[in-house]
């Protein structure tokens, strides 16, 4: 397996301005290839330390092979990552006209005229190559000196992403060929805590001669991720096989699901599979599940809308909750959960109605409702399915974990649920309810 660095290059980055999310991107793309970074490096967009990280990158002994940087590539005088690996490689900037004229169209467009600065970023090095970014300004560039490679991807979110999935990975790809390689598998469970999935996968040495083990708890639950050495292909195969075949022996109907997808990914398949649509009423999470659901493109299939209950006013008038309820049982209760979920599911139209409400704090909390009591309802066909959850956190924290352990908890019912029998799955259900989770 190659030696791989990644390197986030931006004053930003050091000066506390802005997180360095690029590179968590670009190390999980690797994994899809069974590649694994050694480090990451942020650095400042100072000539010195790019320099340094070209050097070190060149160095028959360093034992690096690959570097992917994020950053630097943009039209202002402070962006130099560029040049200076120009100079680094002993490579040539050259202007693709193509590509000028290209940015001429897009600044036009917009009633801009591009000038000088905007003109470097249309050109590549030779030798090298050049990625093309369909989805902004600054292209990747590529530097390579024997079968030393330096991928120079822009620091923008959107347009990292787009070079990595068009540009990055099938360049690698096509680099490794037939060359061993690691693969990472995932496993989701289902409502067991960190301590208790572990002891489950008991002997873990046996799992552990396969490859590295580890535990990733999450708001929606603890990710068992293995990862495999790297193999040949047949070896990989094979060893595959066993480690799949024996976690889900181990775990049983404890496994949720295969695979490190998000939860809230799992859930909008498994409705857009079964032609089904789920409606939110939302409380303390104030749209959080809304906004996660409509990050997925053509949620739309699924999602026909929300509602952020907040008031009991709100819950009353839009949702039909009694009034009479709220007063004897109050807004945070099992019974608002139900009649939540209902009103959601019947008066949007939905097949499913998934409602939350509790308290997030820091204050409201009472001995009997402290702080971090959630209740989630949930409305479907011919049932109406309540749970409790008992959080700790802050604010944010609780929140966080509510609207993940909602979708969690989604995922568990549509799962078990048999759409030509349905109450066999509403009995099995109800069955395993009442308890709450911390």
């Amino acid at each position: 397996m190659p030696g791989i660095r990644l390197v986030a290059i931006g004053d930003e980055l050091l000066d506390g301005h802005t997180q360095d999310t690029n590179s968590r991107e670009v190390a999980a793309a690797l994994e899809e290839l069974g590649l694994r970074p050694l480090d990451v490096h942020l650095i400042r967009d100072h000539e010195a330390a790019i320099r340094a990280e070209a050097a070190a990158l060149l160095d028959p002994a360093g034992g690096l092979e690959l570097v992917i940087s994020s950053g630097g590539l943009g039209p202002t005088l402070d962006d130099r990552t560029r040049q200076v690996l120009a100079g680094a490689f002993g490579a040539e900037l050259v202007l693709d006209e193509a590509r000028w004229r290209e940015l001429q169209a897009w600044f036009a467009a917009r009633g801009r005229i591009p000038g000088e600065l905007q003109r470097s970023q249309a050109c590549h090095p030779v030798p090298g190559g050049v990625l093309h970014n369909e989805v902004g300004t600054a292209n990747g560039l590529l530097f390579e000196q024997g079968n030393r490679l330096w991928i120079a991807l822009p620091g923008v979110p959107s347009e990292l992403r787009h070079l990595l999935a068009s540009g990055v990975l099938p360049l690698l790809a096509r680099r490794l060929g037939a060359r061993p390689r690691g693969r990472v598998l995932a496993f989701r469970s289902r409502r067991l805590p960190e301590a208790d999935l572990s002891h489950r996968l008991e002997p873990l040495a046996e799992l552990e001669a396969l490859g590295e083990v580890g535990f990733y708890p999450s708001p929606d639950g603890v990710l068992l991720r293995l990862r495999l050495p790297a193999l040949d292909p047949p070896e990989l195969e094979a060893r595959t096989a066993v480690a799949r075949q024996l976690v889900r022996q181990r775990l049983g109907d404890f496994l949720l699901a295969e695979g490190g997808a998000p939860v809230v990914e799992l859930v909008f398949e498994t409705l857009r599979r079964r032609s089904a649509t789920l409606a939110l009423a939302e409380s303390c999470t104030g749209g959080w599940l809304a906004r996660e659901l409509t990050d997925l493109p053509g949620s739309s299939e699924v999602f026909p809308g929300g509602v952020v209950a907040y008031s009991n006013a709100v819950k009353s008038e839009l949702l039909g909750v009694p009034r009479e309820l709220l007063e004897e049982h109050g807004a945070v209760s099992e019974a608002c959960a139900g009649a939540l979920a209902l009103g959601v599911c019947q008066r949007l139209r939905a097949d499913w109605g998934l409602a939350l409400t509790g308290i997030a704090g820091p204050a409201g909390g009472t001995p009997d409702k402290p702080v971090g009591t959630v209740w989630l309802g949930l409305a479907g066909p011919a049932c109406l399915l309540t749970r409790r959850l008992d959080l700790r956190g802050n604010r944010g924290q609780i929140r966080q974990r509510a609207a993940g352990q909602a979708w969690a908890w989604l995922l568990e019912v549509l799962q078990d649920w048999k759409t030509e029998t349905g109450h066999e799955a509403h009995e099995e259900q109800e069955e395993r309810e009442g308890t709450t989770e911390k």
